[in-house]
């Protein structure tokens, strides 16, 4: 694509960067739909990131944002307005810079994911399901698979209070459904439909398993939400025992239209 004065541009902020998909994704679309602009991705530590942010409302031709770990939750006190997902969910995954120079927070984590699963012929509704993790992707899941009308949700992290406050806040929201919490997912994941890593493990090769899918029932849908690599640990485990698995790329897959309504791309 041509990069002229009246190019715009998007940016993928995160820490680590080199696993997004989104820069070359939306990039690419830009280019197939003739559309001036372009996506980069930004390499962003939590104690720059104010002066990055700034620095962004600054520059007229930049148009939003799209984030990713570590900065889904810290990110919200530099948000201007919030939609009420991101309100709910208090975490954003999409920063759209109006005008005014305004940002206004968004999240489709979660949509996207039960999007995934549901496009991928899996089943939500009256499901048992243990989600690993409590961080910005996680509580979207947690909120989405909650209203997709899972019939029971474990919440599994190393910090039980997060956990604990998270299935607390679902509990009062959707109080015709069982949502608990727990440290250690060992007897929550027998009994398991669908069992999902939230967290950040995976990305690296020297991480340890979020879970051991031989703890799973045989029927267990193993999901993971990294996108790379693409076959992460835990889903070469999985597959080495016969599991069924759902890969992360889907996700960022049926975000991409939520993103692009959002963020006024096309």
């Amino acid at each position: 694509m041509k990069i002229t004065g009246s190019t715009r541009f998007y940016g993928c902020i995160g820490d680590p960067i080199k696993q997004v998909k989104a820069p070359t994704v939306f990039s690419t679309i830009f280019a197939e739909k003739n559309i001036e602009a372009i996506m980069i991705p930004v390499h962003a530590s939590a104690k720059e990131l104010k002066k990055i942010i700034d620095g962004f409302k600054a520059i007229q031709n930049f148009d939003g944002l799209i984030v990713t770990i570590p900065h889904k939750q810290t990110i919200l006190e530099f948000c201007d307005r919030l939609e009420p997902a991101a309100q709910k969910i208090e975490a954003v995954n999409s920063i759209y810079f109006n005008s005014d120079r305004e940002l206004i927070g968004n999240n489709f984590d979660g949509s996207g994911f039960a999007a995934s699963l549901i496009g991928y012929n899996h089943i939500i509704r009256d499901k048992a399901i243990a989600l690993f993790g409590s961080g910005g992707a996680a509580r979207s899941l947690a909120f989405a698979l909650a209203e997709a009308g899972a019939g029971r949700l474990v919440i599994i992290n190393r910090t039980v209070e997060k956990a604990e406050s998270l299935a607390e806040k679902l509990q009062k929201l959707h109080g015709n459904q069982e949502i608990t919490f727990s440290c250690s997912g060992q007897l929550d994941l027998k009994n398991a439909d669908i069992a999902i890593n939230a967290t950040s493990l995976g990305l690296n090769k020297e991480d340890p398993l979020p879970f051991n899918p031989a703890e799973t029932g045989e029927n267990c849908l193993i999901a993971e939400i990294n996108v790379v690599p693409e076959t992460t640990s835990l889903l070469e485990s999985a597959l080495s025992i016969g599991r069924k698995v759902h890969y992360g790329a889907p996700m960022v897959e049926y975000q991409i239209p939520m993103h692009s309504e959002f963020l006024r791309m096309w």
